[in-house]
């Protein structure tokens, strides 16, 4: 066990302190579609919303680590998953 113990103490790592884990939360926007041509309206509607979600959540420490969306019948849902 000595040898062991004299190799762990070489390691860069032994010893030092675990940091705390990250905490994470989840955002959901639903967006709901129409009866247009443009078919970017969604887009273009949630561009703003989006980009202020990102600003308060930005303020308060927490970062933008993924996303996703999916949509079901006339809605889209856009998830936003923090981390801090």
């Amino acid at each position: 066990m000595g040898k062991w113990k004299t190799i762990f103490r070489k390691c860069p790592f032994y010893g030092q302190i675990k940091k705390p884990m990250k905490e994470y939360k989840v955002e959901t926007l639903i967006y709901y579609s129409k009866l247009t041509f443009d078919k970017y309206h969604i887009v273009d509607s949630s561009k703003k919303d989006i980009q202020e979600k990102l600003n308060s959540y930005a303020k308060d420490g927490w970062r933008l680590a993924s996303t996703d969306a999916s949509n079901f019948g006339a809605a889209m849902y856009i998830y936003l998953y923090f981390e801090k």
